[in-house]
């Protein structure tokens, strides 16, 4: 939703700028993106009966306790989501600073 409404308000009003669009849909999918993210896992838990919750997440901590190779897959999912972030602008990396893509721009 928020790619076409920062284009639209950047077509009426001035030029249209690559750099400039891209850090308006960065910063409109940084604002937007947790907010709906949290409000829809608090709606949809929300949904979820009471005993089922509760009787799910004590299965999640018995797994995790008991079993090592799941806590080890968690820290690999772990480790490769960050890497993933990291290293994803890294392409147009070497014109720009790491602190100007990470600004979006």
């Amino acid at each position: 939703m928020a790619p076409p409404v920062v284009l639209a308000s950047l077509l009426f009003r001035r030029a249209f700028s690559v750099s400039r669009f891209l850090r308006y849909n960065a910063l409109s999918t940084l604002a937007l993106g947790p907010a709906l993210g949290a409000g829809s896992g608090w709606y949809l838990l929300n949904r979820i009966p009471e005993a089922q919750r509760v009787s799910g997440l004590a299965d999640r901590a018995e797994r995790v306790e008991a079993d090592a190779l799941q806590v080890r897959c968690d820290d690999f999912s772990k480790i490769g989501g960050v890497l993933g972030a990291v290293s994803a602008p890294r392409p147009s990396a070497c014109s720009n600073s790491v602190a100007r893509i990470k600004k979006g721009g």
